[in-house]
């Protein structure tokens, strides 16, 4: 028995002990199993994961002006590499680079754009005159110093810039349409942050959501040049003072590997520092150099620097883009052993394309709201704008319509978003009153001499009070000093929304002088003071065109000054009613190239209205511009008609002085009837935007005559000149002779419109 449960023990033991060692076995050998496959898992797998997971690139790029559009040739070489850029962060020039590469575009898109923007007209503020109102055409033919600086309590405002970048504005937003409704920039294509600066505190400012064509304007607001931009409560500038090749923000966006382009003017040498203008560059380049030489030590190893040699090439030589982009093409080239190293295969580099390639977004048009924080009735914006809900925005229509706002010339910027509510697209029409308006000051000068002992000037002023009312009512006030000393005030009311109509009342008080010469003698002079009220009504067509009716009413006096003492004082009274019809399609009035403009008036004096005589008078001026190449060809015609022979002295129309029978002096010829035709060339002899210099000459031919039956085709006189004339800040200067038959020359020093 003992036997038998000892043998039954070792058994069950036996049983037990394999059963722990087959479990334990059986274990061990699925852990050894999962830890060799998982080894073979992870031996195969491990490239895969490398691939998949390379380092993040950042690309950099610095602001430099015109210097920037090299950033486009080294796009050009990491694209032919096959380099994925993960992470985009610029400054200035750079934000703009590097915005629309951001958004889309290929190097290749981005070498046409720029290339083909107007950088001429982008960094000019003045609005096409087509796109003036007919009331700021009047204006422009008025006064011929454009700047209009503000007054406000006494106090003379300026604006924030010289150029408030209104064209520029619209080109932006034009080339980043097709992310118009991306307002997240980390959702572009590429990521994407613009630095500007916080002209109050001196801070960097990253961008990192919004409009982007409104962040790269902002990043590229050069202090004094560009108005700032106000995002979210902080007025901004160009961050090239602060920040300008961004490594760091790059950095904390994820970028592993940093690839810089530093395109930024370098420091001048001692040698060249000659002016006070050279020392205030060269503290902008100072300050300039030094953030960027601080961003430039973070740079690690793995890093990649490239720095283009522009040395010849300055920040403003706009008309050189090509010439950049061919020069950051070579530099990036210099760099290629570096650039290899981060280059991927063709497959993945097209499936990081596809990836992020934006495509056109169809805009079609939900709705329409416009944000004014003018005085001016929102329906006076609305009625100028043409865009049709339930239809594609048309940009070319826009532009123009924007440009139309704008024109009214109370706004320092007219801008748009698109924008979306509740899956609906809609145009948002943001109108940004000037900061230093509502009221203005303009100024006029005129000078004439003929070097023969003639010589006039006048200087004019002019007060103007904008926004009265939501129809957008001004009141206008001008003096004048010297030889026609003038007081005129106008209450302007336009009566509708689309500003059609209007009816103004005015008052005038001036003096001048009524020359009497004899062979070139000045035998009598009268000097002519009048005080006038007056009511005018009309319709205005468009942009274009004019008519208007109105009533007169003045009082006068001539008082003999010089010549025969048997000459008599007198007084005057007049009173009248008119008909004008004014046409303008002029491009500029200091020196046209196309476009016409002409002026249709005939007045009734009339006894019954307080004239001394009834009589008519019909009094026109015409005048066409042809351009081709750098020739410009002017035709003009002028006149004035009366059916009656005897008219006051004061009605009468006067001819001479340049260009007006040149040779002659000034209003030497005195008549009741008046006939001038001429044609006048002249031809660009430089390229200097802001003083543009032309020679040209003249073919005069015309007369006056107290009878109308004395005019006949051989009684008249012709007439010529050269010039050379320049196109000023304070209007259209000309050095000129001219000769007419009869021998008669004279010299000319003139400033003043002749058109």
């Amino acid at each position: 028995m003992n036997w038998l449960k000892f043998l039954k023990d070792k058994i069950i033991f036996m049983l037990k002990f394999n059963y722990h060692y087959l479990r334990f076995t059986f274990l061990a050998a699925i852990v050894i199993i999962l830890l060799f496959e998982s080894k073979i898992v992870l031996a195969t797998e491990q490239p895969k994961k490398v691939a998949t997971n390379r380092p993040k690139i950042g690309l950099v790029l610095s602001g430099g002006g015109a210097r920037g559009a090299a950033h486009i040739g080294v796009i050009k070489v990491l694209e032919e590499l096959r380099i994925p850029i993960d992470f985009v962060s610029g400054t200035s020039m750079g934000s703009i680079v590097g915005g629309f590469y951001a958004s889309g575009l290929s190097s290749k898109e981005l070498e046409t754009a720029i290339l083909n923007i107007d950088w001429n007209y982008a960094f000019e503020d003045a609005t096409k005159r087509e796109s003036l109102s007919f009331r700021q055409k009047q204006k422009d033919l008025s006064f011929m110093v454009k700047s209009s600086p503000g007054f406000r309590e006494g106090e003379l405002i300026l604006p924030a810039g010289f150029i408030d970048g209104q064209k520029l504005n619209f080109m932006l937003k034009a080339l980043a349409l097709p992310v118009v409704k991306t307002t997240d920039f980390d959702e572009l294509p590429i990521p994407y942050r613009a630095v500007a600066m916080d002209i109050e505190t001196g801070q960097a400012v990253e961008l990192a959501s919004g409009d982007l064509a409104y962040a790269m304007r902002a990043s590229m607001s050069v202090p004094g040049v560009f108005s700032p931009i106000r995002i979210n409560g902080k007025i901004l500038v160009d961050g090239g003072g602060v920040n300008n090749l961004p490594i760091d923000v790059a950095r904390k966006m994820g970028a592993d590997i940093i690839i810089a382009v530093d395109v930024g003017t370098p420091p001048l040498e001692t040698d060249k520092i000659k002016s006070v203008l050279d020392v205030s560059d060269q503290l902008t380049r100072l300050t300039i150099h030094q953030n960027v030489e601080a961003q430039l030590k973070t740079l690690k190893k793995k890093d990649i620097l490239i720095r283009p040699k522009l040395e010849n090439l300055g920040a403003a030589d706009f008309f050189r883009l090509a010439e950049a982009i061919s020069i950051g093409e070579k530099s990036a080239k210099k760099e290629i052993g570096k650039l290899k190293k981060i280059s991927v295969s063709e497959a993945r580099y097209n499936n990081y394309l596809s990836k992020h390639k934006s495509s056109h977004q169809l805009l079609t048009l939900d709705y329409i709201k416009i944000v004014n924080n003018s005085c001016l009735a929102d329906d006076i914006i609305a009625n100028r704008i043409r865009a049709k809900l339930g239809e594609e925005i048309d940009l070319a229509v826009l532009e123009k319509d924007l440009s139309s706002i704008y024109g009214l010339d109370i706004f320092e910027r007219v801008d748009y978003q698109i924008i979306t509510e509740s899956r609906k697209t809609g145009l948002l029409v943001n109108t940004v009153r000037k900061p230093w308006g509502p009221n203005y000051l303009q100024f006029g000068i005129k000078l004439a001499d003929d070097f023969d002992g003639e010589n006039s000037y006048d200087l004019g002023i002019a007060y103007t009070m904008t926004e009265l009312n939501h129809l957008g009512a001004e009141w206008c006030t001008e003096i004048n000093v010297g030889e026609t000393p003038r007081f005129f005030t106008e209450f302007y009311q336009p009566l509708d929304f689309s500003l059609h109509y209007f009816i103004s009342p005015y008052f005038e008080y001036k003096n001048r002088n009524i020359n009497r010469f004899d062979s070139g003698n000045l035998i009598a002079q009268y000097r002519v003071s009048t005080s006038l009220v007056g009511l005018e009504g009309g319709r205005q067509f468009g942009t274009w065109g004019e008519f208007s009716l109105g009533v007169r009413r003045s009082k006068g006096e001539a008082e003999v000054r010089i010549g025969d003492p048997t000459l008599t004082n007198f007084k005057f009274d007049d009173g009248n009613f008119f008909f004008r019809f004014s046409y303008d399609k002029f491009d500029d009035v200091n020196f046209p190239k196309h476009g016409s403009l002409a002026n249709v008036e005939w007045s009734f004096p009339r006894e019954e209205l307080g004239a001394d005589l009834s009589f008519n008078k019909v009094s026109f001026t015409g005048t066409s511009a042809y351009t081709w190449n750098r020739n410009t060809m002017i035709l003009g015609v002028m006149g004035a008609i009366v059916p009656e022979d005897n008219i006051p002295l004061q009605h009468t129309s006067f001819l001479g002085g340049f260009l007006k029978l040149s040779g002659y002096y000034e209003n030497e010829l005195q008549g009741n009837q008046l006939l001038l035709g001429r044609s006048i060339f002249y031809r660009r002899v430089n390229s200097i935007n802001f003083l543009p210099t032309y020679l040209g000459f003249s073919l005069e031919t015309g007369n006056v005559w107290n009878n109308k039956d004395d005019i006949s085709f051989n009684s008249l006189i012709l007439a010529g000149s050269i010039f050379l004339g320049m196109d000023s800040f304070f209007g259209p200067l000309y050095l000129g002779f001219g000769r007419a038959e009869g021998g008669h020359n004279s010299c000319y020093l003139y400033l003043g419109r002749n058109f």
